[in-house]
């Protein structure tokens, strides 16, 4: 029975992960997805997870789904939280804008939103497109966790830029020469 019960859970984790999670990924590269809507997701992944009593009640949710999100070797599941991921999506998108600028798409929303800069000094800008929107919303953890690499030089202000990898300063401590 128990070795039964572990396999059933096994095969709902796998077809939660391959189907339920995979479905919504495309849409989720390309468009920030309303928290309403990754509420609802995680809503439904949740009650299919734990599923119903017969009598059509509430079943007990015996681990929180926060929980059932972190990874295997910290004691979740493994699950994708919806919101989290979304946002890594887009912030592949963002980072091709930044590291294949000759790219169709990245010329053209350069020329759009941002001429005179690059994507991490970008600006959402008037009216903008609800897929520069979406993109733009990756910006700050773009930002968080890129650093240069120094080749030539060219490109490098020493003193604003991250390029060190220390986690709490990532800047230049000494003062610019005048």
């Amino acid at each position: 029975m128990g070795k039964e019960l572990h396999s059933e859970n096994m095969m709902v984790v796998v077809l939660i992960k391959s189907a339920a999670q995979a479905i919504p990924s495309y849409c989720m590269s390309t468009f920030l997805i309303p928290i309403s809507l990754a509420d609802e997701l995680q809503r439904m992944l949740n009650s299919f997870w734990w599923g119903s009593k017969k009598n059509g009640g509430r079943s007990m949710h015996w681990l929180n789904w926060s929980k059932m999100c972190t990874t295997k070797d910290t004691g979740g599941l493994g699950f994708r939280d919806f919101m989290n991921f979304n946002i890594a999506m887009l912030g592949k998108q963002g980072w091709r804008l930044i590291s294949d600028p000759d790219a169709l798409v990245c010329k053209v929303l350069k020329a759009k939103y941002y001429p005179t800069g690059d994507f991490l000094n970008a600006k959402l800008g008037h009216n903008p497109s609800y897929i520069w929107r979406s993109i733009w919303s990756s910006q700050v953890l773009l930002a968080k966790g890129i650093r240069w690499k120094i080749e030539y030089g060219r490109n490098i202000r020493v003193w604003t830029d991250p390029w060190l990898r220390d986690p709490k300063n990532h800047k230049m401590e000494t003062l610019p020469i005048p």
